[in-house]
């Protein structure tokens, strides 16, 4: 150690220097490697989590806009209200139908698809 204290102060503050350079190099190498991980982990959720959500969105809406059309079936006075209300039925059951099936194509986890298909046999018991 005795080397050491032997040396000139500037070449000792260049040391401390370089030593200080080489931690943050090592500290901004970790971090750019992180966010690489943190960029792929966000993409997973989003690809998992997120676009599924959109279409779960378009079955409630459709779902919801089904029940108000059967309430509007039900309280139709007349054949052509009969008939304009069966026709936006059928057309959310459609969209349902369609749905259904692309949400399925997104998830991967078994319990989520498992609670999907009770939902799809329920609803098509509601038919």
């Amino acid at each position: 150690m005795q080397w050491f204290y032997n040396l000139k102060v500037s070449v000792k503050l260049l040391l401390g220097f370089a030593l200080v350079a080489l931690i943050a190099a090592f500290i901004g190498y970790e971090g750019v490697t992180s966010l690489k991980t943190a960029d792929e982990s966000d993409t997973t959720l989003f690809e998992r989590n997120t676009k599924p959500l959109a279409k779960v969105g378009e079955i409630v809406d459709a779902f919801q806009r089904q029940r108000v059309n059967v309430l509007e079936l039900i309280h139709a006075v007349n054949e052509s209200e009969h008939k304009t209300n069966l026709e936006k039925i059928m057309a959310r059951r459609s969209e349902i139908d369609k749905y259904v099936p692309e949400l399925k194509s997104m998830i991967t986890a078994k319990e989520v698809l498992d609670k999907i298909q009770v939902f799809h046999d329920l609803d098509n018991q509601f038919d």
